[in-house]
């Protein structure tokens, strides 16, 4: 009988990028999350200084909220979107959060108040040195997964690299297309209808719903564009917390990679975070005939640096296996960040209230419409 590999064999792009792999799939198998399929997405923010690499927030899932949760939602406890890659920026979040409150630790130092410009005093900010990479075991959903308008190729190994990231500037992105630059949506547990064969699988073309997930990709350049520290959190963290890299497993392809994830919103970057492919695994097991992989467990699962587990989530109901709200939902990271209740309707005014001057400015020159 045939035998097919989880995830093909591949290339990696240099060292580094197998390191920060290895460390982030090393905190989640260190968590010893109890019958996890080994058919999921984990997605991790690391701290590289030098040889040191340290997860500081990391998610593992595919699943996104019924719409019919998130609209029913008047507290702010529904987490919209368990996709890996939010669930790790979130857990992040989570981390600075509790450092700032302990007046630095680890990757961030504190802020000598004396010296401080902004109106909202900064507490913390990353140490001299420290670098914050993305690893994503696939390539993060839409615009990244479209293999159209440019060659897919294989990566080649960059011994001479050694430990560093690739940082050759990116070539001038044209435009010949509106799909290389449009956002996309995501697909719900109770969305009507059939996929949609104009949008790659799991995503699906803008219809104006407000309460639908941006897709990983979209959210991705997003973050490269203002920072992974979030509205809520810029004001204190000084310099905020520039994406400077992603890693990326399966499906991994330069040039749609650096359309999707930066160059699209070029315009916008003070400079493009280091892209990379990796060919450490995250599942080494094999199918037999025609089995394959079906991302069918609707468990997701976040974990910030510093806390003593995970929390198992209920991807498509957006709350704790349990049925309590995650410590990630919208109403606790106000609370947390600036001691307020959640009120829908007043969500975004206290995200503006919160931002620092450099966020909001970052986050007024991305396009509105047309790309992410």
């Amino acid at each position: 009988m045939a035998l097919r590999h989880a995830e093909k064999r591949r290339d990696s792009t240099c060292a580094l990028a197998d390191h920060i792999a290895e460390a982030a799939l090393a905190a989640w198998r260190g968590l010893e999350v109890r019958n996890a399929s080994p058919q999921t997405c984990v997605a991790a923010i690391v701290a590289v200084d030098g040889r040191s690499r340290d997860v500081l927030g990391l998610g593992a899932g595919t699943k996104v909220a019924r719409r019919a949760a998130v609209a029913s939602d008047a507290t702010g406890e529904v987490l919209r979107d368990c996709h890996a890659e939010v669930l790790a920026v979130r857990a992040f979040r989570r981390h600075v959060r509790a450092v700032a409150d302990a007046g630095g630790g680890g990757a961030f130092e504190a802020v000598d108040e004396a010296g401080a410009s902004e109106a909202t005093t900064p507490s913390v900010r990353l140490r001299a040195g420290v670098a914050l990479y993305l690893y994503c075991s696939s390539a993060p959903c839409g615009n990244a997964t479209i293999r159209k308008w440019a060659k897919t190729k294989r990566e080649v190994f960059r011994p001479e690299l050694g430990d560093a990231p690739p940082l050759e500037p990116h070539a001038p992105f044209r435009v010949t297309a509106p799909g290389q630059v449009a956002l996309l949506g995501k697909r719900r547990p109770d969305d009507a209808g059939e996929q949609d064969a104009k949008a790659p699988p799991g995503c699906a073309v803008p219809d104006g719903d407000a309460l639908r997930p941006h897709s990983c990709s979209d959210k991705v350049a997003r973050w490269a564009a203002v920072g992974l520290e979030g509205a809520l959190l810029s004001g204190l963290v000084e310099g905020g917390c520039r994406l400077s890299g992603v890693v990326v497993g399966r499906k991994y392809c330069f040039e749609h990679a650096r359309r999707a994830l930066c160059c699209r919103v070029a315009s916008c970057l003070e400079t493009h975070p280091a892209l990379m492919g990796t060919g450490v695994l995250l599942d080494v097991g094999a199918y037999t005939g025609g089995a394959g992989a079906d991302f069918v467990d609707g468990r997701c699962y976040a974990w910030a640096s510093g806390d003593a587990s995970p929390e198992e989530l209920d991807g498509a109901a957006g709350r704790r296996t349990d049925g309590a709200p995650s410590v990630l939902c919208r109403a606790r990271m106000l609370r947390d960040a600036t001691g307020e209740a959640y009120n829908a309707g007043e969500y975004a005014a206290a995200k503006r209230r919160a931002a620092s001057a450099a966020y909001a400015d970052a986050d007024r020159r991305l396009p509105s419409a047309g790309g992410p």
